[in-house]
């Protein structure tokens, strides 16, 4: 709870694919198995108030030969679950090849009982980037095809046909990295303003530092659209000396280097996308790696996918290890208030970190305010596990891990609240 009590524990047998909240219960989807080749899925709900088991269900038996994957939707409020499952060209046993290959695409809608009912939909021709959902329940399906253009189909309730079918044209550098892996680098999101929305996102590498690509699908009526923002030295350069520290103790922005730059996340906000980037790299020894992760990039987008505005989060933080959830920044988003938070890892002295805390303004873009979380009674060497922080009303519960040894293999866990 608020105060870091444990209320309930509950052990479920299998693998969880995912879990979300659905009507006023919480339910996980598992493989029956830990075996990754396992193609029977089962679903638990669990009561939120004493996690009492309330009913379980096996909700799918698949194929005994082919590779599967499975992709969970929820809405925010808990309106409907539903899973798709995605059959593969490759046999469980012999050579994988084209994992983006497509045999097969079936959406489950499942009730409050646990009863399904299946879909096995018309897919657009093309290798599979990934699915999503809208807060409508509307499941959209994207897909490459001949390595020209981004499919996207929408689908409704017990709907074999798409009801609408968008094809986006890529020109050849974006070509280039969806040609090499269809999945790898590639974001993408539904809008929660406009559910008849998309966005996706992917960096490229135009020959003088990268560019971020952001495109735009509009199922209303069929629209899109792509922008591009380059970055180069001169434009770190230039961030770096319009950077405002507002907190002295934050130190100023080290951009790195801009060949080296990532998309680190992707979300939408009402009627904003933004976008986290950054330049990550690694050192590898005979006994561990090394991470460097420099200061992220903030890149907020209108509707009409024009910049607003670009901001820097001044984090500086080396670690060492197998944990690249260190190096990832959680966000949190008040839309009361118009306001994004976050909190990173920072380096505060040679074998010590911190957790930086930020508020900024997602109007205007100006932080209201950043400073360094005490650590009290945490070791001063724990890493905040960005990928596990939790955010309530009151405030946020941060999971710091003290890792031990050059392997990388145990750690301490503490778990600290602060209030707002």
């Amino acid at each position: 709870n608020h105060d870091i009590q444990l209320l309930w524990r509950t052990p479920l047998a299998g693998f969880p694919l995912g879990f979300g909240r659905f009507k006023n219960k919480e339910v996980v989807l598992a493989r029956n198995s830990s075996n990754i080749y396992d193609n029977n899925y089962s679903a638990t709900l669990i009561d939120p108030q004493n996690g009492k088991i309330t009913m379980q269900k096996q909700l799918y038996k698949g194929s005994d030969e082919f590779v599967e994957f499975a992709n969970l939707f929820f809405s925010e409020t808990g309106d409907y679950f539903k899973f798709s499952v995605r059959v593969t060209a490759n046999k469980k046993k012999g050579a994988f090849n084209d994992f983006a290959a497509t045999t097969s695409f079936t959406i489950f809608s499942v009730n409050e009982h646990l009863d399904s009912e299946s879909s096995t939909v018309v897919t657009p021709a093309g290798g599979f980037v990934g699915a999503v959902s809208n807060k409508l329940g509307n499941v959209f399906l994207l897909t490459v095809k001949d390595r020209n253009s981004i499919s996207a189909a929408m689908y409704e309730d017990g709907k074999k046909d798409p009801v609408k079918i968008i094809n986006q044209p890529l020109d050849g550098q974006v070509r280039a990295v969806l040609n090499k892996n269809l999945t790898k680098g590639f974001y993408y999101t539904d809008c929660n303003s406009s559910p008849l929305q998309l966005f996706w996102s992917v960096m490229i590498d135009e020959g003088k530092g990268k560019t971020l690509v952001v495109a735009k699908l509009d199922f209303s009526d069929g629209s899109h659209k792509i922008t591009k923002q380059s970055f180069t030295s001169d434009t770190f350069k230039a961030l770096e000396k319009g950077y405002v520290r507002i907190n002295k103790n934050a130190g100023d922005p080290e951009l790195g280097s801009a060949s080296n730059l990532y998309i680190h996340s992707f979300y939408n906000l009402d009627d904003k996308v933004i976008i986290g980037t950054g330049t990550s790299s690694s050192s590898i020894s005979t006994s561990t790696t090394w991470y460097w992760n420099r200061a992220e990039i903030l890149n907020v987008f209108g509707p009409d996918l024009k910049l607003s505005f670009q901001q820097i989060i001044p984090r500086y933080f080396v670690h060492v290890g197998m944990f690249e959830n260190f190096s990832t920044i959680a966000y949190n988003f008040n839309r009361e208030k118009h306001t994004l938070q976050f909190i990173a890892n920072t380096q505060k002295g040679v074998n010590s970190s911190a957790a930086l805390y930020g508020e900024m303004d997602i109007q205007s873009g100006k932080w209201l305010s950043m400073e360094m979380l005490p650590k009290s009674k945490v070791a001063s060497r724990a890493y905040v596990n960005g990928t596990s922080v939790i955010w309530n009303s009151k405030g946020l519960i941060i999971p710091y891990l003290d890792v031990k040894g050059l392997t990388q293999t145990k750690y301490d866990v503490f778990l600290k609240q602060y209030n707002y």
